[in-house]
This record gives C-alpha cells, sequence and structure tokens, in this order.
C-alpha cells in the first residue's frame, strides 16, 4: 500500500530526480517537498469531489449568531476542505421548489449561515492524510500534481512542468470519467413540481 514517500517519490522519478529514503531525509529536494505536500494534499482534495474525502455530519448551531442576513450560524468541521451540500434532515437546501426559493445558505469564515433551525446535515470533503484510504488515481493525481510544483525549482525545466501538467490533467479527467460511473448521478437543481407542471401544460 502507498505511503507519504511512496507519493513522493512516484513525483520524484517521473522529473528524472532521485527518490526519497524518507520525508525526514536532509537536502533541498526533502526540504522543498516537506514544505509544499501539506499544501498540495489540500488543494487535491478540495478542487474535486474524490470519494475517499466525502463524509457526512450532523452539526449543531453555534451560540453565536452572524451579525445580519441569516438567522443561525454552524461551525464545519475542523477537517472540512469543502462543503458540498446542506440538508434540512433529508431536504437540500438551495434547490427552488415552486415560484419562490427554498432557504439558501452561505459559507463564510469556517460557519454555515442559513435561516434553518438546526441541527442540520451535510456532505463535505474533509482531509484524509494517509494515502492507504486514498483510490489509484487519487495517488497518482496527489503524485502529478506534486510534480507540477516541483519541476521547475528541481529542474529549470519548463518542459518537464508541460510533460508534469499534461500528466496530471490525464489522470484528472481518467478520475473524472471513473467518478461519473459510481453510484447514483447527482441531480443538481432539479426541476420543481412547479416547473414540470408547467412544461406539461398543468396547473401548479
Amino acid at each position: 500500500m502507498p505511503s507519504e514517500v511512496d507519493v513522493v517519490n512516484y513525483a520524484l522519478i517521473k522529473l528524472g530526480q532521485n527518490p526519497l529514503i524518507s520525508l525526514t531525509d536532509s537536502g533541498e529536494v526533502a526540504s522543498r517537498v516537506n514544505l509544499i505536500y501539506p499544501l498540495i494534499r489540500d488543494q487535491l482534495q478540495r478542487i474535486f469531489p474524490w470519494r475517499a474525502c466525502k463524509a457526512r455530519k450532523q452539526i449543531a448551531a453555534s451560540t453565536e449568531t452572524p451579525e445580519w442576513g441569516y438567522a443561525y450560524k454552524y461551525p464545519a468541521p475542523s477537517d472540512n476542505l469543502r462543503i458540498i451540500d446542506v440538508y434540512s434532515g433529508k431536504h437540500r437546501l438551495g434547490n427552488t421548489e415552486g415560484p419562490f426559493p427554498r432557504s439558501q445558505w452561505s459559507y463564510e469564515q469556517g460557519s454555515i449561515l442559513t435561516d434553518i433551525q438546526g441541527p442540520i446535515n451535510i456532505i463535505y470533503l474533509k482531509r484524509v492524510t494517509d494515502p492507504n484510504a486514498w483510490d489509484s488515481l487519487m495517488v497518482s493525481a496527489m503524485s502529478a500534481f506534486l510534480a507540477m510544483e516541483l519541476a521547475e525549482p528541481l529542474t529549470n525545466s519548463p518542459q518537464k512542468r508541460a510533460q508534469a501538467t499534461a500528466w496530471f490533467n490525464e489522470v484528472m479527467m481518467a478520475a473524472k470519467n471513473a467518478s461519473s460511473q459510481e453510484g447514483n448521478p447527482q441531480i443538481i437543481n432539479p426541476d420543481s413540481s412547479w416547473e414540470n407542471a408547467r412544461w406539461a401544460g398543468g396547473d401548479y
């Protein structure tokens, strides 16, 4: 199973660099890797809804309330990288129902703001640090992302950077295709009963 150093070494080998024995190795390469690895990992896990990072949680409201605009504030989990969906019970917020919008939500400064009285349920992307929990495409994407960032400082080669970018784009395309074939497809903002009746020529 892959370790963090395996993920890093995959990137280094692609760049024509010697692999590390450990992330605690001395030298410029290990120093650069340790500086950017956590940042790159969090960026990668935020930009795409990896299934290995998806999690569900129920959240109670904070004792603090927003200064204006919303009635309630819900603190996001400490491992949150991106809020995907917010629910009141089983009802997803942010769709439309009839001619009037449902209650909306906003994510600001680590909290979810809404007028819905809680608790609320969320689907979010959580920070997953153990590569053993990632699928093979996510491992490759992380290595390619690292290679993109390390290419120029380690090799001084724009060509190596371009090659790493092409590798990353190829892996992400494969990841998107694989993800689209797993589970039920999610319909964003489905037609409401009012819209269905309108298109059918009936009454709402």
